[in-house]
Formats: C-alpha cells, structure tokens, sequence
C-alpha cells in the first residue's frame, strides 16, 4: 500500500521522491569536492596565468575556507527557518556564478574576492546535503547512505583533479585550459535541495567537531600530494593517476567504511561505530610513514604502481571516519529538525580554524619545491614537502585518535536523550497508513489505552497528509487501510470470523477491555473513510462503510459511551441515505436490497436506543418519528415492513420496560404509545396462514404486553384514569387465560386506589386474593398497595382474613405482610407533622380518624396475635426471628419517637412471647425486651409497673447491669432518695460493674438532684480504685487491661475532686455568733446549722486526709493530671482545703482547721517545681496547721485539768500530747518551706524573708510550744533565735513574757512545779524586750519604765539589780527633760531608797550605799523630789541607828 506524507516529499523515507533526492545530493557533493580538488591542481597554471606565487594562491583557498567556515552556521539556520529546497537551490546557483565568475577573473584580487563568495554557496548547500542523508535513510542504514555519499563525492574528487589537471594544459576556445574547466562545472551546478539541524551543547558534539578540527589538517594537506609526485620526477599524468586513484580509494573506502559502521553498530549499539573509526585513524599514521619515507623517490614505472597500491590501501581503510562514524553518530545525537545545524557547524569549526593553517604553511613550503625539472633539487624539495605532508599527517591524526575515545563515555547518554527527544517528533510524524496497519498489527485483545491511542494518532495523521480531498489513489488506499483495520476487528471480536488463535487470545482477555479495542479498530476504520467521495465506492462497498459506522456505534454503545456511540450512528445515518434506492427497490428484489433496507432500519432503532439511554427527548422524538415511518413505508414489501413494524415494537416495548423498572415510566409513555399505535395500525391481511399467520399471533401476544406495561407505567405515574383506559382496551384485545390474569387485577386495584374509589378497589382487592392463581406475592402486594393509599389499613384489614386463611401454611406471607405494614406506619410517622405536629389522618371514615402510622401498626399487630401464625412459626424458627426482630424493631422506634407509652409498650410485649427463653444468640433476650418494657411504662410516668418490668427482667437474667442501670432511673424519676440509694448499692453488687457505670450513676444521680445517692456513687467508685490498685499490686502489675482507666493520671483525684465538691455545694453556711444576753457578740450558735457545719468540716478533713493517703500509695505524678502543663487539679484541691481549713479555724473546728491546713500544706509540698507563691502557701498552710494543733493540745489539757484532781505538787512533768507532736511536725514543715522560699527568692535575687508577719508567729507558736512542753532550754532557745528575726519587736517579746507567765498559772492551777524556770525565761523575754524598746528611735520611755519596773520585780540578786539600776541611771542620763515618767522615776528611786536602808538595818554597809548612792544620784533628774526625799532619807537615816550605814546614807544624800 502506497504510503502518504503530510509534509514536503523529500522529507520522508519511502516517499517518491526519495530517490531524485538522493541522486541530487549525492551529485551535490560530487560538484562539491570536484570544485574542491580543482583549485590546488591547477595551481602551477593559474600562477603562470596571474603571476600569482603558489603562497598567493594558497591565500585564494585560505578565502573560500574562512567565508565558508564563517557563513556554514548562517546556511543550517536558513535550512531550518525556511525550505530546504529552496535554500539549496539558492546555494547552488550562487555557487555556479561564482564558478563561472572565477574562470573569468584575470586577476589574483578579483580571483580571491570571488572564490571566497564561492564558500558561502557552499555553506549554503554543504550542511543541508548532509541533513538531508541523515533524514533520508533509517538509522541502521545510514552508515552505507554516508558511505555512498562520501564515495560519490570522492569520485567527483578525483574527476575534478583528472579533469583540471590534464585540461590545464590546453586552450580550448581560446581560453586557458583551467578556466574552461571553472566553467564546465559551473555549468553542472541547479537545484538542489537541503534543510538544517545543529545544536552546539551536545558532548558528542564537540568531540566530533574537535576532532574534526584536528582531522581536516591531513585531507587538506593531502591537496599537495600532486606537487609531492610531480617533484619525485613523475609526469602530470601519472602524478594526477596517483591522486585519482587515491581519491577514488577514498570513496570506495567510504562506502566499505560505511556498511562496516553499520554492521558494527548492529552488534554492538554504543561502541562499534566509534572502534571502527579508531580503528580507521590509527591505521593512517604507518600509512603516512610508509609513504613518505618508507617508498623510493623516483618516476619509474614500477615506483608508480608501489605508490598506486600503497595509496589505493591507504584509501580504502582512512576513509571511514565520516561515513562508519560522524555523519550516522550526528543524525543520532540530536533530533531530526536539528540534524542541519550538527552539519553546518562541523563543517564550520572545521574549516575556520585549522583548515587554513595548512593550505598557508603549505603553500609556503611549495614556493620553495617548485618543479625545476632539476632532479637534486626536484628531490630535494620533495623530501621537504614530504617531511612537512607527514607531520600535518600524523600529529593531527594522533590528536584525533585520542578524541574519538572519548566517544565511548558522550556517546550512550548523548544518543539516549536524542531517542526521549524524539519520542514526540515520532509520533507526530506516524502519518502512512502502513502505521495504522502496523498499529492495528500489534493490538492484542487487552491492549492498553496507550496502544489505542497511538493507532488514533496515526490515523488523524494519515487524514491530515491526504486532506480533504484525496485522490483515487489515495481513496483507494484508504479504502484499503480501513478495510484491514476492520478485519483485524473482527479477529479480535473472537465470535465474528476470528481466527483460532485470536479467538483463544480475545476469550482470555477481560470482555470489556476486548469490546474496547474492537471499538476503537471500528472507529478507526470509520475516520479513515472520512475523506472518501460519495461516488468513489461500489454500492456493496458503500454499504460496508454504512455497515463500518454502524457496528463501531455499536461496540461503543456497549461500553456505555454513548456520545461517541451517537456520532458514530449519526455519520452512519448520514453515509446510509446513499442506501435508500436500494432499500425501497420493487423491481428485481433481491437479497442485497433487503439487506440495506435492514440495515437502515437497525441503524435507526440503535440510534433510538442510544438517545433514549442519553436523555435526549428532542432527538429520540424525531427518531422515533423517522424508524415508524421507515417501517410503516409503503414502498416496502408487505412481509418486511410487518416484520419490521413488529422488530419497531419488540423495540419500543423493551425499551419501554426498561424505563419503567428504572423508575421512570413518565419516559416509557411515550414509546409504549408508539408501540401500541404502531400494532393498531398493522394490517395483517385476511390470509392468516404462513408467516403473516405467526406474526398476526405475535402481535396479538406483543398487544397485550404492550397494554400491560402501559397501565403500570401509567400507574408509576399516578395517572389512574389512563390505566384503567388500558385496562379495559386490554379485556377487548386479549384472549383466552390473559384476559382475566390476576395482574389486571392488581393493576386496576391501583388504579382506582389513585383515584381514591375505596369501594370498588376494596371489591378488585377481594378478587385479587381470592383468584386461583395469584400467587402470595401477588396479594402481599395488593396489601401493600392497599396499606399505602390513604384510608387503605382498613381496606386492608377487610382482605386480611382471606390472605391468612389462604396461606395459613405459608407463615412467609403473614411475615412479610408484618413488615409491609409496619414499613407504612414507619413511612407514616415521619410525616406527621404539619404545624401542630400531629400525625396524618386516615381519611376512611370508618377508621375513626385513626391516625395512618397507628392504623398501619393495627394490622400489624392483629396479624402477630394471630393464633395459627405463632404455632406455625414454631416450625419455622428462622421466620419466627424475623417476625420477633420486626415486632422488636419497630418497637423501638416508637421508643425513639416518642410513643414507647403505648405503642412501643404494646409492640414490646407482642415481641416477648417470640423471644423464647433467651437461648437463640440471633434473637434478643426476654430481659432485653422486660427492660424496653420498663423504658415504655418510664416514660408513660408509670414508675410502679416500670419496677414490675425490671424484677421480671431480673428473675430472666439476674444481676444484669442494664437492669441495674434503669432501675436507678426509675427511682431518680420518682424522686425516691432512698430508692436510689439502694439501687447505687446494687448497682456496685452487680458482677462486673466497674468504674464506668458508678460514674454515669452519680452522673444521673446528680441531674435528678440526689446528692446523697451521688456521693455514694463516688464513695463506690474510690473503693473501686482502691480494688483495682491493690489487686494490681498483688499481681505485681503497674496496670492491668480491665482496670486500666482507674490507673490514668487524675482519675482517682478527679474522684476526689467531685466529691468534695459535692460537699463543698452541700454544705451549710457557716453559721454566725449570735449575742449574749447582754447584746454582746458570745460564743454560742444555733444548734442545727453548728452541727451541720461541723458535720461538714469533720467530712471534709475525712475526705482530704483520705485524699493525701491515696496520693503518698499512688505518687504525685500519677495521681495527678497536669494540663497544658500546669497543676490545675492539685493546686485546684490544695485551694479548697485551704479555704475549708479556714473556714473551721473560724467555727472554731480546730482538729478539723488542724488537718485541712496540713493536708493544704501537703498538697502544696507535692508540686514537683512550685513558685514562690507555692512555697508561700505552703508555709503558711503548715504553720497555720500547727497553730491549730496548738490550740487543741491546749483545749485538751484544760479539759483534762478541769476533769481530774490537781496533781500533787513536785509531780512529774506531763508528756506531751499526740497535738503537741502535731504541732512540732507542722511547725517543721513549716520552716522547711520557708527555707525552700528563701533559696527561691535568693535565686531569683529577691530580698529572703519578705513575710515577716508570718516569721514573728512561726517564732511565737515556737516558743509557745516550748512553753507548753515545760523546757526551759529549749525556751530559752526560741528566744534566742527571736532575737535574730528583725520584725520580732519589743511587743512580741512582750508577748512572750505573757504566754509564759500564762502557762505558769495554769501550772500552778494545776499544783505543777517549775515556777523558778518560768521566772528566768519570764526574766529573759522582758531583758530582751529592753533592748528592743532601747533600740527604737525615738524611745518609748513609758514602755521602757515598765519594763525596768517588771525587770527589777523579777531579779532574783542585788547584782542583777544594780546592774538593772546602773542601765536605768544611763537610760535617765540621755533621756530629754520630763521624758522618763515621773511616777516610775520615784518608783525607782523609793525602791533604790529602801532596799539600801534594809541593807543598813542589817549592817551591810556596801550594798546599802550602793542602793542609796543610786537613789540620791537619780534625784537630779527631777528637782520636785529633791525637797521631798530629803526629809524622808534623813529621818530614815536617824531611825536606823547603824554608824556605817548612816554614813554612807548621810553621804549620799550629801550628793
């Protein structure tokens, strides 16, 4: 098959014009290498004709090479952008006038100037000749296509140099002979076409090209080889043989070179091209040797054929670079649009930079060899030109060996990403119609969307390159591709002619996968015939195409892609109207015509088909419009158009069928009208024998159907006048047994229920279920339709005997009416509603406007009391689980909805005796159904029967924990207390309640405002806690699975925490101090609130000691939940044990303020890093703890005293109380944490100790629990580190001395010894209480008199007492005038007076004056006492009588 191109024809393999093109590029690089050699073989003769040297003629070369070089890459970008052809053509035109314009110079300018415009011809045609080769030949063929393009243009090599060489000499025309030669190939230069592709980043690339550079030197150099034979003394003739024959062993050799880089790339895809070229420049270098230094160097006969066969060996194995290696490797490494710029810059870089050194260097070298026909010389200056020929020979060929290696690691990744590049090109350029062959070849029954769609793509290309009007050739050849693709369709169909072999392969691949690829080869074959004239096929081929669309409309029908289905059928409908003479031809009928008539019309009704299943209403009504009107044409033969009207309306009719059990009869009318008109306007004729005879029957039986299906369909769409229109033209067609089928019954039963005639369905419901053969499933939906008409329960009701009696051993039928009925009532439910919500009315007048739900549970219930179904079901234990579910089921939805009072209730208990014993696993249990029974009477408020219910649930399944569970709620319903209470205590008892159902139980408790009952569920629920921890630990487990939530941090104290806060919400206020009788505020309180607030104290302390000997077991970290972090729980709980431990310090609960400070203290103590504010808490929590504990140490030994006898005394020191201990621990505690306080603000750079307030009592309670302990020591002690606390002032330490004094009294009350330690600590308190009162500024002296006074009392020696005075004399000596108490000043100084004269009395001189001296002395300080106390010490001086004594005194009063 002839193949076709979308672009230009010399583009492609395979085209027509592949071969001119050929022709004409290979003749391209003839001209071009001729044109090549021409020049520097007739050197010697332009020289002469110009009076140019060989070094001047080298430059004319040197020219052309560097404008060639320079404009090559300008020649691929002008391929590439425009035509090749025409830029070929361009080129060569160019190139033949400045040919002609050279023989024409006479001068070396004007020679140079046109030779070089003679290289941008060449850069015009070079590079594109060579794209050209690259895109005309299939890579593994390309290597043999170089070759012969290197050996036509070696020939035209060596024409060029046997052409010019031995022209020269001659005139010819009266011109020089080498001017007649520039003309005669100027003359061969016209139209030659090329393209261009070359990128200049490709790795390969440059390494071609560098070898390249390095490569040109040797073939440029060889352009001397003629002047090296002629110096060696060999004639013009057999120095041109020579080179003729060298250049054509060189073009053979391109062409051997070629086809062994193919065969070597056929072995070896990524190496034997570049080992082929290796092997090529390295066989030259002993070649270069050996023939010019290793041959003799003279003309003889026998030295000229050496020299032939060196050099036709040397050009046979050189010239293989090219042709095996660079031109296939260039057209490989890029894609096709870029091949012309890979050639034009290879030949640029090549000739512009070392292509010209040569051709300078030699053509110097040659100004010195001129043949002199002197033999010395002559070989002289060969072996120099030899000698410089061998190193521009060996030395770049060296270089280039060396690059071509590198092609080993550029090549393979080079050649990869050209072949990914391509991959689009490729497929874009799949455009022969022997590729959609090929495509079609290769699908397999299961081929994958990639397949398909490449044989897609090769088609829409194969359109594009013939066009919209293709020739006949080209129709016949898409006719043909078409007609394979069909062919390869039906093989793959494996049921329509397939092959053995494809049909075992399409059998075994999935169905819709074939159907798929089928459909898609049928499409294919479709787009193909697009183009195709109207009259270009023959009327069988004409119906083939037909044929083409229809089954491709078909198969994608089948696939459900019905779009493409509907354009497939639609071009077929377009292609089939050419049938249309045939199909109505009467004359000369034969197979042939009735074949496109039934075509035409299965086209027609496929295509209804398809727009039925799309939805198209407009288009299936003109389908539908033009097949009745197909069949029912007069044109056709009687037999076939009934054969076609009765296919027309097997059609509709299924169709119609179809619509209607897919929900949308309002769809199927229309056809089934059609098809009902269709059959009333059939004339069969009065000849019923034959066919007509079979199809009248048919029709007859297709009526019937038809009417049928148009009665339900309009049933479906609630027109019931229509049906019973059908209906009754349905009595009229149909005969025998069909025209009394119970269907018609059921039928018309619907139809007149629509219609709301309730009589007369009532009497069509009766004769449905009274016909002999309807089946059970027939009446059972009758009875549903009946339950589903407004008003039908009753209607329902009035059959329901008749179906029970019927099938009283079928208890199926009396289950499934159960569901249908309650299914209604479901359905009826939920419509209830309207403003009001009330349920729909039954609109039957004898239903008592019963609501529809309720009349549809009516019936349901009738039929479950039936006594004949419940002992049937006994039989039948799988439907009576199906009844008792149903029953069941539906009871809980009225539960759900709100009417478990009294329907669910009545549900329930129809249910229960469906139950059994509760030993079916599938069923519910009887205690199951007991307790819906209770849910009911709950929420009928029927509390008592609800608790009836739940000891019969009870005795089903003792201690079940739902029973448990609802009797709660009873009891919280009814607002029983105790009730509650006890069914919180048998719900703990109940086997396997854990913690869950204990805490939705104070949940609930605590909704229905029972706090009690709560609270007992969480006293149960700690007790679980505490089970679970200590069987845990017995196991030896942290954790164990089934108590795995009562070991989670926080859970435990969050217990906890409800309970006290249950307290805390239930507690009294706290009650006040009501007046005594004489209005004051006293000690009394109300009775009942004081108890209950103690009550609450007591339950308090109970709680959070419990609470911190829960957290010691468990540890703080697991105890607790942290949040985001923080101790919100703990800090949560050590507050309201703060709050509450003040709260009883106030009511005087001191044991219990005692507690829920230290356990606030605790509590604090186990924050794992506390704040300052923390440790503040703390400190103040353990001392204000320790306070109270103080205070009930106290107010226990005051109890003991007043209830005992004084002790005698001298008796032993009582032992200290278990509070007192208390205390002492507290107190510890306390400082511990104002210790951790002080490191905290130490840390944080603060000032320690900034509560004084709290240091002065922590000091006070210190020293009043060492008072209360009756040790001295350790009293004394305490008042040593008072002393060092800065804020314990004078009146603290006037507080000491009075808690001592105090507990002195109350030891002596109580006949206890130890006055004397009392008095030292008492003496010690009021000495330190001096210094304070001394060290303020400014003094209270009123204060410090006094405590001079107490201090003076209190000295038990005359030492401590003048030591006192002495203090007192120096305290009077700084004091302001007046300051000092004038009172205390005569108390001093009568003291000071008389304990002196009491001295004297008893003679003891020296204590008397100093007594007196310090009474007379502290005279000064007041001058009111100096009158006074004169006369009194004089008179006492004169009573005393003593001589000593008297002295002193008189001596002091002297002073």
């Amino acid at each position: 098959m002839a193949a076709l191109s979308a672009s230009s024809a010399t583009d492609l393999p395979g085209t027509p014009h592949r071969v001119r093109t050929a022709a004409l590029v290979n003749l391209a690089a003839v001209l071009e290498r001729c044109d090549e050699q021409m020049l520097p073989a007739v050197y010697s003769f332009i020289g002469a004709s110009w009076s140019a040297t060989p070094t001047q003629l080298g430059y004319i070369t040197l020219c052309r090479a560097l404008v060639q070089a320079l404009s090559s890459p300008i020649g691929g970008i002008a391929g590439h952008l425009l035509h090749r052809g025409r830029v070929v053509g361009a080129g060569c035109l160019l190139w033949a006038a400045c040919t002609a314009t050279f023989a024409a110079c006479g001068s070396l300018a004007a020679g140079a100037a046109v030779w070089a415009v003679n290289g941008l011809g060449l850069a015009l045609v070079l590079p594109n000749t060579q794209s050209l080769t690259a895109d005309l030949f299939a890579a593994a063929a390309r290597g043999r296509a170089f070759g012969a393009l290197y050996l036509t243009s070696a020939l035209g090599g060596m024409l060029g140099a046997l052409f010019a060489t031995n022209l020269c000499a001659t005139r010819l025309f009266g011109m020089e002979g080498w001017r007649v030669a520039f003309v005669s190939l100027a003359a061969q230069l016209s139209g030659l076409a090329a393209e261009v592709a070359a990128v200049l980043r490709i790795p390969t690339f440059r390494l071609i090209v560098a070898q390249g550079i390095a490569g040109s030197v040797p073939w440029s150099a060889l352009a001397f080889l003629t002047l090296y034979f002629q110096l060696l003394g060999m004639s013009n003739a057999q120095a041109s043989s020579l080179v003729a024959l060298f250049l054509a062993g060189t073009a053979v050799g391109g062409l051997i070179g070629g086809c062994v880089g193919d065969a070597a790339a056929q072995r070896w895809p990524l190496r034997g091209r570049i080992a082929v070229t290796q092997f090529s420049v390295s066989i030259g270098i002993p070649f270069a040797f050996l023939v010019f230094k290793g041959l003799p160097r003279n003309g003889s006969p026998a030295t000229v054929a050496l020299y032939a066969a060196i050099l036709l060996a040397f050009a046979l194995l050189k010239a293989w670079p090219a042709p095996a290696c660079n031109n296939p490797v260039f057209a490989e490494i890029v894609p096709p649009a870029q091949r012309n710029l890979v050639y034009a810059f290879d030949r640029c870089f090549e000739r512009l930079w070392w292509a010209p050194s040569p051709n300078a260097c030699l053509a110097s070298a040659a100004a010195a060899a001129a043949v002199t026909r002197d033999r010395p010389t002559d070989l002289a200056n060969a072996a120099a030109l030899g000698n410089a020929l061998l190193c521009f020979l060996a030395v770049p060929w060296a270089i280039t060996l060396v690059l071509y290696t590198g092609l080993h690691w550029t090549y393979p990744a080079d050649r990869a990403a050209a072949l990914q590049a391509q991959q689009p090109v490729l497929r874009e350029r799949s455009l022969g119609l022997e590729e959609t062959g090929a495509f079609a070849a290769e699908l397999g029954p299961a081929a994958p969307p990639e397949q398909l769609q490449q044989l897609r793509s090769a088609c829409a290309a194969a359109l594009a390159a013939v066009g919209p009007a293709p020739g006949a050739a080209q129709q016949k050849a898409l006719w043909s591709a078409a007609a394979g693709l069909w062919n390869a369709s039906i093989d793959l169909g494996a049921g329509e002619g397939a092959a053995a072999a494809n049909a075992a392969a399409a059998a075994a691949a999935p169905a819709a996968a074939r159907t798929r690829v089928v459909a898609t080869l049928r499409q294919a074959a479709c787009d193909l015939c697009t183009p195709l004239a109207p009259g270009s096929l023959l009327p069988p081929d004409q119906a083939n195409l037909v044929r083409f669309h229809f089954k491709a409309g078909q198969a994608w029908a089948e696939l459900e892609e019905l779009e493409a289905a509907e354009a497939a059928l639609s071009r077929a409908a377009e292609a089939a109207q050419a049938l249309a003479p045939l199909c109505f031809e009467r004359r000369g009928r034969g197979p042939h015509h009735q074949d496109a008539a039934a075509l035409c019309f299965k086209i027609q009704l496929e295509r209804l088909g398809v727009a039925l299943r799309l939805g198209q209403e407009m288009l299936v009504g003109g389908l539908l419009s033009q097949v009745c009107g197909f069949a029912a044409d007069e044109r056709l033969p009687a037999a076939e158009g009934l054969a076609f009207c009765l296919a027309l309306i097997r059609a509709l009719r299924s169709h119609g069928q179809s619509l209607a059990e897919a929900g949308t009869p309002a769809a199927a009318v229309p056809l089934l009208s059609a098809a009902y008109e269709a059959l009333s306007q059939l004339d069969l004729g009065a000849d019923e024998a034959g066919d007509l005879s079979a199809m009248a029957t048919e029709a007859q039986a297709m009526g019937a159907q038809v009417l049928t299906l148009l009665a339900w369909c309009y049933v479906e769409s609630g027109e019931g006048e229509q049906a019973l229109s059908c209906l009754q033209a349905l009595q009229q067609v149909a005969e025998g047994p069909a025209a009394d089928h119970y269907s018609h019954c059921f039928l018309t039963l619907r139809a007149l229920l629509q219609l709301g005639r309730s009589g007369e369905a009532e009497a069509e419901l009766m004769n449905l279920v009274s016909h002999e053969e309807a089946s059970a499933e027939a009446c059972l939906a009758g009875l549903k339709a009946a339950l589903g008409a407004p008003g039908g329960a009753q209607l329902a009701r009035s059959a329901l005997s008749v179906v029970l009696e019927r099938f009283a051993e079928e208890p199926a039928v009396a289950v499934e009416l159960v569901r249908a009925a309650l299914a209604q009532a479901a359905a009826a439910a939920p419509s209830a509603g309207g403003a009001d919500g009330a349920a729909p009315m039954a609109e039957d007048d004898s239903s008592g406007g019963v609501p529809a739900a309720e009349a549809a549970e009516a019936v349901a219930l009738e039929v479950a009391a039936d006594d004949r179904l419940l002992e049937s079901l006994g039989e039948e234990p799988a439907l009576r689980r199906q009844l008792a579910a149903l029953l069941y089921n539906h009871a809980l939805l009225c539960l759900h909805s709100g009417r478990g009072g009294s329907a669910g209730l009545a549900f329930f208990s129809a249910a229960l005796p469906l139950l059994g014993d509760g030993s079916d696993e599938d069923a519910p249990h009887p205690a199951d159904c007991r307790r819906a029974q209770a849910l009911c009477a709950l929420a009928a408020g029927q509390h008592d029967r609800a608790l009836e219910f739940l000891e019969a649930a009870d005795a089903a399944l003792p201690g079940a924990l739902p029973t448990a569970m609802l009797r709660l709620s009873v009891h919280l319903a009814a607002g029983s207390s105790e009730g509650a209470a006890a069914a919180v205590a048998a719900l703990a008892d109940c086997p396997g309640a854990g913690a869950d159902p204990l805490r939705v139980a104070c949940c609930e408790c605590l909704d229905a405002g029972q706090e009690g009952a709560a609270r007992q569920a969480l006293e149960l629920l700690l007790l679980r806690c505490t089970e679970a921890r200590v069987a845990a630990a017995a196991a030896g487990e942290s954790g164990s699975s089934p108590a795995e939530g009562l070991f989670a941090p926080g859970y435990e104290a969050t217990v906890f925490q409800n309970l006290i806060k249950l307290v805390l919400d239930s507690a009294p206020p706290q009650p006040a101090q009501p007046p005594d009788q004489d209005g004051e505020p006293g000690s009394g309180a109300a009775p009942s609130s004081s108890q209950a607030y103690a009550a609450r104290s007591s339950e308090l302390a109970r709680l959070f000691d419990a609470l911190v000997s829960r957290m010691r077991a468990v540890g703080a970290d697991a105890f607790f939940v942290q949040q985001d972090g923080r101790h919100t729980q703990l800090e949560w709980l050590a507050l309201q044990a703060w709050n509450a431990g003040q709260a009883a310090g106030a009511a005087g609960e001191l044991q219990q303020a005692a507690v829920l400070m230290a356990v606030c203290g605790e509590l604090y103590a186990a924050l794992p890093s506390p704040s300052q504010a923390a440790l503040h808490k703390r400190k103040l929590a353990f001392l204000m703890a320790a306070a109270s504990a103080c205070e009930v140490h106290e107010a226990t030994a005051a109890s003991n005293a007043a209830q005992q006898p004084a002790a005698a005394e001298g008796g032993a020191r009582p032992a200290s109380s278990g509070a007192l201990n208390l205390a002492r621990s507290y107190l510890a505690q306390s400082r511990a944490a104002g210790a951790a306080l002080a490191a905290a603000q130490a840390m944080e750079g603060a000032q320690a100790g900034a509560d004084p307030k709290s240091d002065v009592f922590a000091a006070l309670l210190d020293f009043r629990l060492a008072c209360l302990s009756q040790d001295t020591a350790a009293q004394l002690e305490a008042l040593e580190r008072s002393k060092a606390l800065p804020a314990f002032g004078a009146e603290h330490f006037a507080m000491a001395a009075a808690v001592v004094r105090c507990c002195a009294s109350a030891r002596a009350d109580a006949g206890s010894a130890g006055r004397g330690g009392s008095q030292e600590v008492c003496r010690a308190a009021e000495a330190a209480r001096l210094q304070r009162l001394t060290q303020q500024a400014p003094m209270d002296y009123a204060a410090v008199a006094a405590t001079l006074r107490v201090l003076l009392e209190l000295s038990p020696s005359d030492a401590d007492r003048l030591q006192l005075l002495g203090e007192a004399a120096g305290l009077l000596g700084a004091a302001p005038p007046g300051a000092y108490p004038a009172q205390e000043l005569r108390w001093l100084v009568t003291t000071s007076w008389n304990r002196g004269a009491v001295h004297a009395r008893f003679g003891r001189a020296a204590e008397a004056g100093s007594y007196q001296r310090w009474a007379a002395a502290a005279l000064q300080h007041d001058a009111s006492l100096v009158a006074q106390y004169q006369e009194l010490m004089a008179a006492e001086l004169a009573r005393t009588g003593h001589t000593g004594a008297a002295a002193v005194g008189a001596e002091a009063l002297a002073l």
